[in-house]
């Protein structure tokens, strides 16, 4: 008899065990929505960051990465910041509905130049800066073969410092092609970049921002070891060239203004017919602007590029970044096939 109850107390503790279980992985979010914000400083009185919440509320994104330094190396200066510190809203209730990540680029030059002692030195002045209220920082560098071991012991080094953050890194698509020669990063995760496929200093008609059949040369076989998220761009830029040299990139140019000192001569390259000042740009008299642009048509193909890469059910898909124009093009209609969005 008291076997026999002990048996069905047995059964009922198990039963109940799985059911916590499910009801645990029910409630656990696979995908997480997420924003880059690359606009400086997100604080109440110094950027109009307020006004995109509406947006965030309405595609429930919560997790928001931003930009709090870009670091460089020079001969005169060694390790050194290229601009201010950004700061993450201090409202309490904007903090409350959604998770702050730091993001720290930090160029190649400084890996390619610094010893061991500086980026020892530059750990524990970045660990310094980092709210501790922060569950996450990501760390933004596009290594190199001949850099990772000093990049990846800069890792190790700001993971001492910081043991309890979640330690996120960018993953190029080259680097993820080739592991065995870049390395796989000593972090907690990865965000795969699913854009910048071609450089836009080597001249072609073909977006370099995007483009499917390029993305595909990248997928492997054998998935990634480090867990990924996954970043989608939603920006543009027109590249200037001079007899198909690379002359520079300009950010902020309106492309719809190209035909009125234009010939348009493709889809998407128009030759300048005169000379003119863009952005300090000096543009000649038939240099060429190529524009690139992302639609929404292209950023559900780079959407569903996720499932040839992913190697787990739960991670973040995060856009590149907010601006106006990104409202614009990723009206909610858009954003419920890339985001996941509970009605």
């Amino acid at each position: 008899m008291k076997l026999h109850f002990q048996s069905k107390l047995l059964f009922v503790i198990i039963v109940l065990g799985l059911l916590n279980a499910c009801k645990s992985d029910k409630n656990k979010a696979p995908i997480t929505n997420g924003v880059y914000w690359w606009n400086g400083d997100m604080t109440r009185y110094n950027s109009n960051f307020e006004s995109y919440l509406p947006w965030l509320k309405t595609n429930q994104v919560t997790k928001i990465y931003f930009k709090q330094y870009d670091i460089d190396w020079n001969n005169a200066r060694g390790i050194f910041p290229i601009n201010g510190v950004n700061e993450a809203p201090n409202d309490v209730a904007i903090r409350l509905y959604h998770q702050f990540i730091p993001c720290i680029f930090i160029t190649n030059k400084v890996f390619e130049n610094a010893n061991e002692a500086e980026l020892k030195e530059l750990s524990e002045r970045l660990a310094a800066k980092i709210d501790t209220s922060f569950l996450e920082y990501q760390i933004d560098c596009d290594w190199s073969a001949g850099t990772k071991d000093k990049y990846f012991l800069f890792l190790n080094f700001l993971k001492q410092k910081l043991p309890k953050h979640i330690q996120s890194v960018t993953i190029r698509l080259y680097q993820y092609k080739y592991p065995d020669k870049t390395g796989v990063p000593p972090a907690d995760r990865g965000a795969l970049m699913l854009y910048n496929f071609n450089s836009p200093k080597n001249y072609s008609e073909q977006n370099s921002i995007f483009n499917k059949e390029e993305a595909l040369k990248y997928v492997n076989t054998e998935k990634y070891k480090l867990p990924l998220d996954f970043i989608l761009p939603s920006f543009s830029w027109s590249v200037i060239y001079a007899n198909k040299v690379f002359v520079g990139l300009l950010r902020n140019f309106d492309a719809t203004s190209t035909l009125t000192f234009c010939n348009q001569k493709s889809k998407n390259i128009y030759e300048s017919k005169l000379d003119t000042v863009i952005e300090d740009f000096y543009i000649r008299k038939g240099n060429e602007i190529k524009v690139e642009d992302m639609d929404a048509k292209s950023l559900q193909e780079a959407n569903d590029l996720i499932s040839k890469f992913k190697n787990t059910d739960q991670y973040t898909v995060s856009i590149f970044s907010l601006t106006e124009k990104t409202k614009s093009t990723i009206h909610h209609e858009v954003a419920k096939n890339i985001y996941r969005i509970t009605e």
